[in-house]
């Protein structure tokens, strides 16, 4: 079975509180966090940008490296948070168009 159906059906049989979801979006979301709990968005040159960015950071307080750091990690999440979603809304769309069936 595919992994990410199979990570998905335990995070669901473990997590009684799924239930609660109402609307597509939220099963969305859950599926966005699987698929980055299992597929680390790391590469080179992500890994060569915090390091030159280290160098910068390096020069400012504890305090301040943290927080830019912490604001950085945020926004990186959040980015491929969205564009994980964007990707499934366009891919839906795609299908429709191609299948000519109706959302």
């Amino acid at each position: 079975m595919n992994p990410y159906i199979e990570k998905l059906k335990h995070y669901l049989e473990d997590c009684p509180g799924w239930r609660s979801y109402e609307d597509g979006q939220s099963v969305i979301e859950l599926l966005c966090y699987i698929y980055t709990e299992e597929n680390s968005i790391d590469n080179s040159v992500i890994r060569y940008q915090f390091r030159d960015m280290d160098r910068v950071l390096n020069k400012l307080t504890f305090e301040e490296n943290e927080r830019i750091s912490s604001l950085t990690t945020d926004l990186c999440t959040e980015h491929a948070r969205c564009a994980f979603l964007d990707g499934i809304h366009v891919g839906f769309q795609l299908f429709s168009e191609l299948t000519g069936s109706s959302a």
